[in-house]
This record gives structure tokens, sequence and C-alpha cells, in this order.
């Protein structure tokens, strides 16, 4: 009997080939992030690709546009606009950014980063504080109100006061 019956799949014969293969880890509450749903098949593509290519626990990946065109993409433009995608996501960060637009093939080194996340709870905050200076503005508006009617019911009533108090003529 052979041992590779014996042993249990890591993964379904659907998810690859391979018994042993490495995959990453997509968790559904980034796949479900609206950073990550307003990317383009392939700004998520290239992602995949970049998280694939440097194993499980790394936070670095270092390869060359050349590189990236090659194995993912037809055209470097492409390659730019996903790229660029991604970092304004805030899912990849630059490291080691080329100089100068004739080193634009040179091997640029991007860490994967958690700013996706951050500026979620950066733009919660942002609508949490505007949401609470309109409610202050409001409740100011109203006090004033307030003010400006209990003012002027007191005159009234002083006025009628004074009219009842006065002599008829």
């Amino acid at each position: 009997m052979a041992k590779s019956k014996d042993r249990k799949r890591l993964f379904q014969a659907f998810q690859g080939r391979k018994e042993h293969d490495f995959c990453i880890r997509l968790t559904d509450d980034m796949i479900s992030h609206v950073s990550f749903r307003k990317l383009s098949g392939n700004a998520i593509k290239l992602y995949i690709f970049m998280r694939n290519n440097v194993g499980e626990f790394a936070t670095e990946t270092t390869y060359s546009a050349d590189y990236y065109c090659k194995y993912v993409f037809c055209n470097p433009q492409t390659y730019y606009r996903s790229r660029d995608e991604l970092i304004n996501a805030g899912l990849i960060e630059w490291i080691n950014k080329p100089e100068s637009s004739a080193k634009r093939n040179a091997a640029a080194i991007f860490e994967f980063s958690n700013e996706w996340y951050s500026r979620e709870q950066q733009e919660q905050h942002r609508r949490f504080e505007e949401h609470q200076t309109q409610i202050r503005e409001q409740a100011a508006k109203d006090l004033e109100r307030k003010t400006v009617e209990t003012y002027r019911g007191k005159r009234r009533q002083e006025r009628q006061v004074a009219e009842q108090a006065a002599p008829p003529p």
C-alpha cells in the first residue's frame, strides 16, 4: 500500500493539482472590505501573484515590472496601473522605489500593508467626528432658538402684565 493513499490531502482536488502546495490567506474581512472590492480584476490578480510568490509569513516582495508583466500581464501599463491601485488601496507600500524612469524596470521592494484597514478606521473616525459636529451645531441652533423664544415669551408676558396693570385711558 502506497503512503500517498494513506495520507490525508491538505487541499481539495479543485484547489490545485499538488497535494502539499502553497496557498495564501485572503480573509473574508479583507475580501469584503470596500478597499478590496474597489480594485480592478488585474489589481487583484497582481496582489494574489505578489502574495503567492513570497511565502506565507513574508512581509515584502521584490520583483521588477518586467517579471510581473511576463508572468501576470501582457501590458506594462496595466501592471503600473494595478500596482498604483494596490498602493492607493493601502494593500502594499513602497520600501525601495526606483529613483528615475530610466530605472523603471529595476526591482522595487514592496511591503504588504494593513493600511487598507487603518484607512477605514480613520474614515470611520472622521465620519464620527463629522456627525458629532453636526449634532453640536444642531444643538447650538436649537438652544439659540429656544433662548430667543423664551426671551420673546418673557417680553410678551411683561407687556401683558404691564398692559393689565396700566390704568385705562
